[in-house]
């Protein structure tokens, strides 16, 4: 019986009726509490709810074409709503009792309704008149609905009938005829009594001259009507109760029924035959719904409603080669990019006649095309069909038993055999030999060759099939898609809202959440992401910067992108729309760098927006975007951004600002622009730092003549030694310099007021003593050479200079940019320049000029330095090993990304590692006696990549192991336990360069966790000092550990022995070495070979012991784990510290650590 798939679940009250909504994705629902409800069934919301009837609601309907509903309640009302104002618009009240059903006429303004009153009657919602009423049924009318083309009515009574009725004087008039003698507006065609009790409901089919019936003797009737009679087609059984409701399925061959037996069921219109149900437990079933399009249909019950999926909407296809491969009707097709072609390529193998293809059997789940071999893997729920290529229909095609194939190389393919035993099989094509590998997941996913991804439903992994053995790990669930870029470094994974881009080991996650369910993806290039949602095609760059290429009218499943957008929607069709680019080619290049892609992105964009501008700011291109600023404070600000001073000097003329000016100036003095600043100090007014600049500059002329105040006057003269002026200035404020600096000139020496007595002790200070150094004088001021980097500089010509400020649009309501695709589309097909009369930029306006050097002066174009990037910095570059963020110093980084691969939970024991660590890879070197030393970082330079100087050593950490196994021999297990504890929590800051130190250390980690486990049971059994049953129970959880063979025999001897006396002859027996010992053993037993007291040890392969409560734990009982050292527990210790390690949490999840560069 094939299976019906939920899509959506709503819990709420009694619902008493549903329909869909022709083109939006909505259900209308009425509910007993006389609440109506609309949902959008693919967000799983409410959109809007009314609340005008405080009765129960039995019916409610769209109308095809119109925004409006209407309604018929227990109060005999009905009501007609909009939906787009949302509010009640009409209201009728003739009937007498509870209204049944409604339903709009497709074409005409008329309105049908049922009612207990036991009359049909038929509105025009225009004028809001009744135009008939229909009398015949002597019980409740259930149902009346019109034909779908036709002027038909078609009812349904609880007296047992179901009747047709001509309404054809309706459509001729459009109103009642009036007058005793007129001709009656309804006329009974047929009536049909096959049912043995009430009929509930009877339905028209959409397309085809059948209808629909149900009843409460729990039998559904199809019915065939035409012109001259209606007669029984069939009758389907299978409910166990009262049947509510009953219709076809459009555009399938499906009868859908619901009933008070608590069932759902779907039936083959065709063969008559039952398909499958579905149950609610403890929920009646009153009302079936069906898409007029989709293939979907919703139920109501008594505590909500569900809405069912007949068959997975996805389309199976796979593109290879500009080829895109889909299942459709019994066939694989290809549709070929290049010239548009479309066309059956193999057919899929036909059922047996005892097995006839059901409506809802499953189509295909994959399709997956082999170029070597020319073969098609279809995947099914159940099975694998190989289908050749230009085969021929009715070829006998392989089938094997299993599920979800994935190629991994060009003659072998795995695929999953059974979710329950979670086996993978791998086959090569043509072949019949299969092996089999177990291994955790639940679905699997292609990868690189020779490799696949799976999913445990947690855990995303990357496994090596040929070596057995798991690549790499992470923590990412319900992931139910994964796609590989073309380059293999990259992958893109979909779960049902989430869209996640990585690496092909998940390092550099990016991720990003939408609102509705993600349905497919595609790589554009190997660093863009493209996927599809329910309403549009969005984008996702590496770096995680995303936005909408379309939206789409309905679900598309994009399969391939070039200058089109290729993809299939649900009907497995493939659809091609044109699509531009260009925001994508233009953020691609930022982000790669690429600034002649920037350059020839914009050139071919008629209008520069704001957005653009604040984008090329923001992603560090401020002297690109200072090109099309014309807004003088935002020209400024990014001209002094990129050290454009020409450009910042055009603004700040027409700023005006000193405060502009004095910025232009700490610029210019900053690139050695002597011309522009001495231009900046003279706007801002600045005399003081003018006359530094002309000092520093040797201009002694410029610095002469300049109008300043005092003070300023005073330091001029002190620079030129100008006496006579530092005499006058100085005259009243500091007598004594005065009079010094006026020697030689007696009258003004005179004029200076200083007493008698000191006048001869000033006339011994020569005048050099207060003379400064001559000023070089330099002719013409000239800029300083300064540094120049070959960086390409981009300029628009003063012809390319919009007049208007409208050229650059404030967009900021938008989400995108304003591109001219159609510009963009001929210049890069027929290389055409725009005319000049258009609003764009000419393809010359901007100068891409790469030959920038210093020898070409300040025009050439001076660019800052930006700092560049430190030792421990490069360390972290792009690498998710926690030693070398402790080596650099970003403890806490480290703490996180510890967190995340083992679930550190205590990180105590760490910190002496890591000051450790990050001494180890630092050196001090003493500076100046008052200076503190200079701390420089030690790179490890044999690495290919650049990493510290590592702390952790293979060598320091064998002979740790040497030295702790020697203890354990001797029996000294605090100290042992100490060196196995000091090594085990040292290796998370572990920096290995090559596999094999990689293996070394992962084997450390087991060695460690079962040496401590050694000296915890050592320490635990020497605290007992008797022989005891426990004591016995911990010397062979030690010997069961396997360590070295000296300390097996050590701890089995001493187990031995106890065990003969406290009268265990069965386990001293069983643990017997030599035969001496086993006489010895027997003469003490006297033929008892049985144990005085239970001992808790079973010998197994794989012997796990509690850590924290030192018990064996049974074969088969529920257990957690560590995730670093895997040390093992009961269930009841989930969520503790780890007792052996003392870092993790028990049963943590982690993404496993990471220690090779």
């Amino acid at each position: 019986m094939s299976k019906m798939h939920v899509k959506l679940e709503i819990q709420s009250g009694r619902v008493k009726s549903l329909c869909f909504h022709d083109s939006r994705p909505w259900l209308l629902a009425s509910f007993h509490t006389g609440e109506i409800i609309i949902y959008d069934y693919e967000v799983g919301v409410e959109i809007q709810r009314y609340n005008e009837f405080t009765v129960p609601v039995r019916t409610a309907c769209f109308h095809p074409s119109l925004p409006l509903f209407a309604a018929g309640a227990d109060d005999t009302c009905i009501k007609i709503f909009n939906y787009d104002e949302q509010r009640c618009i009409a209201t009728f009240t003739e009937h007498l009792d509870y209204i049944r059903t409604v339903q709009f006429h497709p074409t005409k303004p008329f309105l049908v309704s049922a009612s207990d009153d036991q009359t049909i009657r038929i509105w025009n919602y225009e004028t809001n008149l009744c135009l008939t009423s229909i009398s015949g049924h002597n019980h409740y009318v259930m149902s009346a609905f019109f034909h779908p083309t036709l002027p038909l009515v078609l009812s349904a009574s609880l007296d047992d009938s179901v009747r047709v009725w001509d309404i054809s004087s309706l459509f001729n008039d459009g109103q009642s005829s009036g007058g005793i003698f007129s001709i009656t507006d309804a006329v009974m065609k047929f009536t049909q009594e096959e049912h043995t009790a009430g009929v509930n409901w009877a339905a028209w089919h959409p397309n085809k001259p059948m209808a629909v019936s149900c009843s409460d003797d729990e039998s559904v009737k199809i019915w065939r009507i035409v012109e001259t009679e209606m007669s029984l087609v069939a009758t389907l059984r299978g409910h166990t109760g009262n049947i509510s409701c009953a219709c076809f399925m459009p555009n399938m061959d499906l009868v859908l029924s619901c009933s008070e037996d608590q069932t759902v069921r779907v039936w083959d219109s065709k063969r008559f035959v039952h398909l499958s149900k579905y149950k609610s437990e403890g929920n009646r079933f009153w009302c079936v719904a069906a898409h007029p399009v989709k293939p979907i249909f919703a139920a109501g019950h008594d505590n909500g409603l569900v809405i069912y999926s007949v068959t997975k909407n996805a389309p199976a296809y796979d593109t290879v080669d500009g080829n895109i491969y889909y299942y459709k009707e019994n066939a694989i097709r290809a549709y070929n990019i290049k010239d548009e072609s479309d066309g059956v390529t193999g057919y899929i193998k036909q059922r047996s006649s005892t097995s006839r293809q059901s409506p809802i059997d499953p189509k295909p789940t994959t399709v997956s095309y082999n170029p070597t071999h020319k073969v098609f893997l279809v995947g099914y729920p159940d099975r694998i069909e190989i289908v050749p290529a230009n085969g021929k229909p009715g070829d006998d095609n392989q089938v094997i038993q299993g599920f979800n194939p994935v190629w991994i190389g060009r003659n072998q393919f795995v695929f999953q055999t059974d979710s329950q035993t979670q086996n993978i099989s791998l086959r090569e094509i043509g072949g019949s030999s299969t092996s089999t590998l177990t291994l955790k997941c639940r679905k699997i996913f292609p990868g690189p060759p020779g490799t696949i991804f799976g999913t445990d439903g947690e855990t995303l992994f990357r496994y090596d099939i040929m070596r057995r053995s798991q690549i790499s790990q992470t923590h990412l669930s319900n992931i139910k898609n994964i796609i590989m870029s073309p380059d293999r470094k990259h992958i893109g994974m979909l779960t049902s809202t989430d869209v996640i881009i990585s690496d092909i080991d998940f390092n550099n996650i990016t991720k990003v959440t939408e609102v509705v369910k993600t349905k497919s993806g595609v790589w554009f290039d190997s660093n863009v992401f493209v996927y599809s949602t329910r309403t549009h095609v969005k984008y996702l760059l590496i770096n995680g910067e995303g936005g909408t290429l379309k939206s789409t009218p309905q679900t598309l499943y994009v399969a391939a992108i070039s200058d089109k957008l290729y993809g299939l929607n649900i009907q497995d069709t493939v659809r091609k729309f044109p699509i531009d680019t260009l925001e994508i080619k233009f953020r691609l290049a930022i982000m790669e760098n690429r600034i002649d892609a920037v350059v020839a992105t914009l050139r071919s964009a008629k209008v520069c927006s704001t957005s653009i501008i604040d984008y090329l700011h923001k992603h560090g291109h401020p002297e690109i975007a200072v090109q099309f600023v014309h807004q003088p404070r935002a020209k400024f600000d990014l001209a002094m951004e990129s050290g454009n001073l020409e450009l910042g000097v055009d603004a700040a003329t027409e700023l005006a600002d000193p405060v502009i000016w004095d910025r232009i100036a700490d610029e210019a003095m900053a690139q050695g622009r002597f011309t522009v600043a001495e231009q900046a100090f003279k706007k801002s007014g600045n005399m003081e730092r003018l006359a530094f600049l002309y000092l520093i500059s040797g201009q002694t002329q410029k610095l002469n003549s300049l109008k300043v105040d005092d003070s300023l006057s005073l330091q001029r003269a002190i620079w030129s030694n100008d006496f006579k002026t530092e005499a006058i200035l100085l005259h009243d404020v500091a007598p004594s310099i005065a009079y010094i600096a006026a020697d030689g000139d007696d009258s003004l020496q005179s004029s200076i007021q200083v007493p008698d007595e000191i006048k001869d002790e000033l006339k011994k200070f020569a005048k050099h003593e207060i003379t400064s150094s001559p000023l070089k004088t330099v002719e013409k001021l000239e800029d300083w050479p300064t540094l120049y980097i070959n960086r390409p500089k981009y300029v628009v010509t003063p012809g390319s200079q919009h007049d208007d400020d409208d050229d650059v649009e404030n967009d900021d309501e938008e989400n995108g940019w304003n591109f001219n695709e159609e510009a963009a589309e001929a210049k890069e097909e027929n290389g055409e320049e725009d005319d000049d009369e258009e609003n764009g930029w000419d393809m010359d306006d901007i100068q891409f000029d790469v030959t920038a050097s210093p020898g070409q002066g300040a025009a050439a174009g001076f660019i800052v330095p930006s700092p560049g990037q430190s030792v421990s910095s490069q360390w972290m570059e792009g690498v998710e090993i926690a030693g070398q963020y402790a080596a650099a110093g970003e403890f806490g980084l480290a703490l996180q990304v510890l967190s995340e691969q083992i679930a550190l939970i205590n990180a105590e024991p760490l910190k002496e590692h890591f000051v450790a660590s990050y001494i180890a890879s630092h050196v001090s070197i003493p500076a100046l006696a008052c200076a503190p030393p200079i701390i420089s970082p030690l790179t490890a330079k044999f690495l290919k990549r650049k990493a510290p100087s590592p702390y952790f050593s293979i060598e320091r950490m064998e002979k740790m192991i040497e030295e702790g196994s020697k203890l354990m021999t001797k029996g000294k297990f605090n100290a042992a336990k100490s060196i196995f504890l000091s090594l085990l929590q040292s290796i998370p800051i572990a920096s290995v360069s090559t596999v094999e130190e990689q293996r070394k250390v992962i084997d450390a980690v087991e060695i460690c966790r079962k040496y401590v486990i050694a000296a915890m049971l050592g320490i635990a059994q020497n605290s007992i000092k008797k022989p005891d049953k426990r004591k016995l129970e911990y010397l062979l959880y030690i010997y069961a550990l396997k360590l070295d063979e000296k300390m097996q025999n050590i701890a089995l001897n001493l187990a031995v022995n106890i065990a003969t006396t406290l009268g265990c002859f069965k386990t001293a027996l069983m643990f017997a070495t030599d035969e001496r010992t086993r006489k010895v053993i027997e003469s003490k037993s006297q033929g008892n070979k049985t144990d005085a007291v239970k001992v808790d040890f079973t010998p197994v392969g794989n012997f796990e012991v509690c850590c924290n409560e030192l018990v064996q734990i049974p074969i088969g009982e529920q257990k957690v784990s560590c995730p670093f050292c895997g040390a093992t527990y009961k269930a009841s210790h989930a969520n503790e510290l780890c007792s052996v390690c003392q870092l993790s949490k028990v049963g943590g999840i982690g993404t496993g650590l990471k220690i090779n560069n």
